[in-house]
C-alpha cells in the first residue's frame, strides 16, 4: 500500500503484512497519521503549523504475535508521506471471498467430514 491509498473506507478490511519479521494477517481498525511541527520561519511564510509526515493503518491481528516476553494483538503499519518508505509498503489488502467461494468451501468441508466419518455404510 501507499500513503495516497489510505482512507476511512479501509477500516474493517482484511490485510496481510509484516510484523516482527513474520507475515501476519488482521483487520484494519483505524487510520493513523503522524504530524511534525513546521519550522517557525516556514510558518511565518504561510505554511501550516503542523505538517503531515506519516500515514498508515492500525491493524488488529488475527492471532497474537509473541516477541520476547511480550504478546502483541495489534500494530501500526505506516510510511512517510514524502516517499512512502516504511512498513506500509509490505501491507496488502486481502481479497474478500465471494458468496460462491464460501459455499464451495462449506461444501468441501462437509464432504471431508462425511468421508472421514465413514460415509454411507450399508
Amino acid at each position: 500500500m501507499k500513503t495516497k491509498d489510505i482512507n476511512e473506507n479501509l477500516v474493517g478490511k482484511k490485510v496481510k503484512g509484516i510484523f516482527t519479521g513474520l507475515e501476519v494477517t488482521g483487520t484494519i481498525t483505524k487510520i493513523v497519521e503522524g504530524y511534525s511541527k513546521t519550522h517557525p520561519k516556514l510558518v511565518a511564510e504561510g505554511a501550516p503549523e503542523y505538517t503531515l509526515c506519516s500515514k498508515g493503518v492500525k491493524i488488529h491481528l488475527d492471532r497474537p504475535v509473541r516477541w520476547g516476553d511480550s504478546f502483541y494483538t495489534e500494530y501500526e503499519s505506516t510510511a512517510r508521506v514524502a516517499d512512502d518508505w516504511g512498513n506500509l509498503q509490505h501491507t496488502e489488502l486481502l481479497e474478500e471471498p465471494t458468496a460462491g467461494e464460501i459455499e464451495a468451501a462449506y461444501q468441501e468441508a462437509a464432504y471431508h467430514e462425511f468421508t472421514a466419518s465413514g460415509g454411507c455404510r450399508d
